[in-house]
């Protein structure tokens, strides 16, 4: 995203509310007007700070510091360029943080599809086969190899997703197969919905802890707005 490029497209979209901003207008007023639009711009500021507070600071990282940058530019514009174009800066600081959004969602989505790609989709019949050892090994020897990271449910039926994480995740996996995990997974199971489940390290999947893994397969996999999840993930502490 460029910004001289964008600000070309805000003015040319603008130049009506441009032309109205330019009609006379009395200095105290001018000055209560530029003086709410950096206000309502440091407030922007801070509920982006909020916002990568809540959904994971290194998730988010990228968009959130462009969008930082672009709204100190915009607070200096306001400032500097008077009323008349104020309504155009504001324009630019929503446009990069939509982008900024959108590209942070589709590459954390991308990134979760190619590392569910690479894991092993297993029904719960598979996988209690493969925690008991798989007829070659004894149930001991495969908890010996059990994990970190996340694990997926899907109910084929009805695409809805359960995202969960565990220390140990092959144990936790058995234990939503056996009651003792998210209870409307586990009805739907005895009830006989199919599922597919998919298990992903942490170690050698980019993340550096599983919070935010579980938040980002959440937010990709529409765990928590059409599925089992009943919060978006832990917080970070």
């Amino acid at each position: 995203l460029r910004v001289g490029a964008g600000a070309s497209l805000a003015k040319a979209a603008l130049a009506p509310v441009g032309t109205a901003a330019r009609a006379p207008i009395g200095p105290a007023v001018g000055a209560a007007c530029r003086a709410a639009i950096g206000t309502a711009i440091r407030a922007t500021v801070t509920v982006a700070v909020s916002v990568a507070a809540v959904l994971g600071a290194s998730a988010l990282a990228k968009p959130v510091a462009l969008t930082l940058a672009a709204l100190r530019i915009a607070t200096g514009a306001v400032f500097a360029m008077g009323l008349e174009r104020a309504a155009l800066a504001l324009a630019l600081v929503l446009l990069v943080w939509a982008a900024g959004t959108v590209l942070f969602r589709t590459r954390a989505k991308r990134k979760i599809k190619r590392l569910s790609r690479g894991a092993k989709a297993l029904t719960p019949e598979q996988f209690l086969h493969m925690r008991n050892g798989g007829g070659t090994r004894g149930r001991s020897d495969v908890l010996s190899h059990d994990f970190a990271g996340i694990y997926i449910f899907t109910n084929m039926d009805d695409g809805r997703c359960y995202v969960g994480q565990a220390h140990n995740v092959i144990s936790r996996v058995n234990q939503h197969l056996t009651g003792k995990g998210n209870g409307d997974v586990y009805a739907d199971y005895v009830h006989g919905a199919h599922f597919e489940i998919r298990m992903i390290a942490l170690k050698g999947s980019g993340y550096h802890t599983l919070d935010d893994l579980e938040r980002t397969a959440i937010a990709a996999t529409g765990a928590y707005e059409r599925g089992y999840n009943k919060t978006r993930g832990n917080r970070p502490s």
